[in-house]
């Protein structure tokens, strides 16, 4: 759901004992508690103190014995924000989106892009490194982020599951958030900024976000540009956004606005190459 001003959060609990309260928190920060059920458990959540994006709601019951469950869902934020693109993949047709007419395909085979189940698909060679590209969007200062999920690791090369871009001019020159996972490490899940200028891709930063990560765990990329500034962050989708950027860098080699989209790369040299699976990619001004 996508959610604007004040609105009420509303939780249902039972509990043998007794349910004695209900703790409702947005990310870290707490809404309230309700210790009267007579009317149901909800708090109040003025979300214009909460910054636009992906935020994740939980609600804890404490039974009279003291003990505890939390259950959590995820909604959007949307009180300054213009929403440029979304995509849920809730449709049949490999090309095309939700809200109309988007995505073309850049730099890779054309069937290996597909929809079904609700998701996106990318089923790649081990040759695959490609884009699909919102081309109704011309911004310069965006917000871009998607859901990922991939079946396994590379073997023989870096993989690249997944990525997000902004200020597209063609297939050699755009920004790009790259998740990252290299052979030697395959439980080491990390993230690139990355740069293709005239069609040499240059690492910005590259940043380890988690260790002992298994394939098949759905993960957020979310990436902003805006000005110079290009800004990354990168977390479990059964965890709470984080508060921090996950890494943070700057560049003035493109400056010019453009499309926006996302893009996958199993590398050179692969000797297996997952399928991967893209979900509720959005793309938000920033609005300068």
């Amino acid at each position: 759901s996508t959610v604007s001003g004040t609105v009420p959060v509303k939780a249902a609990a039972t509990a043998r004992d007794g349910v004695a309260q209900v703790a409702f928190f947005a990310g870290s920060a707490i809404l309230g508690v309700d210790t009267n059920g007579a009317d149901g458990w909800s708090a109040a959540w003025n979300t214009g103190t909460t910054p636009d994006g992906l935020r994740t709601l939980r609600a804890t019951a404490t039974d009279t014995a003291g003990r505890t469950l939390t259950a959590q869902i995820t909604v959007r934020v949307s009180n300054n924000t213009v929403v440029l693109a979304a995509d849920d993949f809730e449709r049949t047709v490999t090309v095309g989106s939700n809200w109309g007419g988007c995505w073309i395909r850049a730099g890779s085979p054309h069937d290996v892009y597909s929809v079904s189940d609700g998701v996106g698909r990318i089923t790649p060679t081990t040759s695959t490194a490609g884009m699909q590209v919102c081309t109704g969007v011309n911004a310069a200062d965006v917000d871009v982020q998607a859901r990922f999920t991939w079946s396994s690791s590379s073997v023989g090369t870096n993989l690249f599951p997944g990525g997000v871009i902004a200020r597209y001019v063609d297939a050699a020159n755009f920004y790009a958030a790259q998740l990252r996972i290299e052979p030697a490490t395959p439980g080491t899940l990390r993230v690139d900024l990355r740069r293709h200028l005239a069609g040499v891709s240059n690492a910005l930063s590259t940043t380890t976000v988690a260790t002992g990560f298994a394939a098949g765990t759905p993960v957020w990329l979310r990436f902003q540009v805006e000005g110079t500034a290009l800004r990354v962050k990168v977390w479990r989708a059964s965890d709470s956004e984080p508060t921090s950027w996950t890494s943070e860098r700057t560049d003035a080699n493109i400056t010019a606005p453009g499309p926006v989209g996302y893009r996958y790369s199993s590398g050179g040299g692969a000797v297996s190459a997952p399928t991967v699976t893209i979900d509720d990619f959005t793309a938000e001004s920033l609005g300068h």
